[in-house]
């Protein structure tokens, strides 16, 4: 009971800030039209961008930092790297994509995206501290804060300027807010008597999963961006509305359970038994719960058919592929934590090379029709997903998490062609 009662606020915490982010678009969608949206688009992949390279990384091993002297000095120094360093990364790409594109006053309204990492890199200790210690529930409680005062901000902006600089605006919000809630928390003192990693060691360490997060986000965003390359601006705002329709609740499902999976890890230890019953209970619930939000995003779909200007026709026709293919990504996410556990991420190379190019695919294929680049998306995770599952064999990945997966996306696959708009 107490595993299932974390799960759901771990869940809470990586939904609620995405789920009023999808809120806010959705409304944009009513008042914007799609190249506005996919100015926005290419500004989130910026975002996520900068989020791979510095946040991404660190929140795969600060928890088992925290602990250690070694560690507590590391993440504090990456801070104050990240908080320099991540705004000059945003703000350098934001200043080329006004030189490329024509909507220059647009590109100009994603500009507060540029001070979002300075309250991310400043509350990076205190949430791995949090969440070393199964804080699930407050973490779950200042993100709900953090998402509603964002939302009540930008939501009159939004509907005053009817512009996507509403958008960007709750981005940072969310993130501002959060960081005070955290920095307010009283936390117990830790005892900093184990040295841990020299800094040599931390060091390789992080940059072995900087690598490995870096491939992981031109894997996972590569196909967003072959599509506003190849089939523009207005097809990529399409193709993002209905990404963020179909992934806004599944998402946080596979967050939740990758950072469950890590608190569990570092508290089981070595106990290969222990962590094998861990690693399955994570998954039939990680499983479970994408696969019915994955369903409840394709009837959403079929809602909004209902309430939206023909233009987002084609996005709505997509939503349901997309949707399904949220049960292998979040199965993907699951097993690369173990992999990253054993130290295998150099193995994931060929898996790596062969999804990339999969996103060509599916930007031809949305030359096509959007539907068809969904379908395709979700053979790409299909892939990505077999390929990764045989190089965790060795991992404490049994067969029967495999399975379980196995029927999961199936029935996904087929409420996905049952209820295609």
């Amino acid at each position: 009971m107490g595993l299932a009662i974390n799960f759901v606020w771990a869940t809470l915490e990586r939904l609620l800030p995405r789920a009023s982010s999808a809120g806010l678009m959705l409304l944009a969608s009513a008042l914007v039209l799609p190249p506005e949206l996919g100015i926005y688009s290419w500004g989130l992949l910026i975002f996520t961008f900068c989020q791979a390279s510095f946040d991404a990384t660190i929140r795969q091993i600060a928890v088992g930092m925290v602990s250690t002297a070694s560690g507590d000095r590391f993440i504090r120094s990456y801070s104050h790297v990240y908080a320099l360093a991540g705004p000059a990364l945003i703000a350098s790409c934001l200043f080329t994509l006004y030189l490329l594109l024509d909507r220059e006053i647009t590109v100009l309204q994603l500009a507060p995206l540029i001070f979002a990492p300075l309250p991310v890199a400043m509350s990076t200790a205190r949430v791995a501290a949090l969440q070393a210690r199964g804080e699930w529930a407050f973490l779950s409680r200042a993100q709900g804060v953090a998402s509603l005062v964002s939302v009540t901000l930008s939501l009159p902006l939004l509907l005053f300027t009817g512009s996507v600089s509403a958008l960007t605006v709750q981005i940072t919000l969310i993130e501002l807010v959060l960081f005070f809630l955290v920095r307010r928390r009283k936390l117990s003192t830790i005892s900093l008597s184990d040295p841990g990693l020299s800094a040599t060691q931390l060091q390789r360490q992080y940059w072995s999963v900087f690598s490995h997060s870096l491939t992981s986000w031109i894997q996972g965003q590569l196909d967003r961006l072959m599509v506003g390359v190849v089939a523009g601006t207005a097809t990529l705002g399409l193709y993002t509305f209905a990404s963020s329709v179909s992934r806004g609740l599944a998402d946080p499902v596979g967050l939740a359970c990758a950072n469950m999976l890590r608190a569990d890890i570092r508290k089981i230890g070595p106990d290969r038994h222990r962590l094998r019953e861990a690693v399955n209970r994570v998954l039939v619930m990680g499983m479970v719960a994408t696969l019915l939000v994955s369903i409840a995003s394709m009837g959403l779909g079929i809602g909004l058919s209902f309430v939206l200007d023909p233009e987002w026709i084609p996005a709505l026709r997509a939503i349901p592929a997309l949707a399904a293919t949220t049960v292998p990504v979040v199965y993907a996410w699951i097993v690369t934590v173990l992999i990253v556990h054993d130290e295998l991420t150099l193995r994931v190379l060929p898996t790596r090379i062969v999804t990339i190019a999969l996103a060509l695919v599916i930007a031809i294929a949305a030359l096509v029709s959007l539907e068809l680049a969904a379908w395709a998306a979700f053979a790409r995770a299909l892939v990505n997903a077999i390929m990764l599952s045989a190089i965790a064999h060795r991992t404490a990945l049994t067969a029967r998490g495999a399975i379980i997966a196995c029927g999961a996306t199936a029935i996904a696959c087929a409420a996905a062609l049952a209820l295609g708009v």
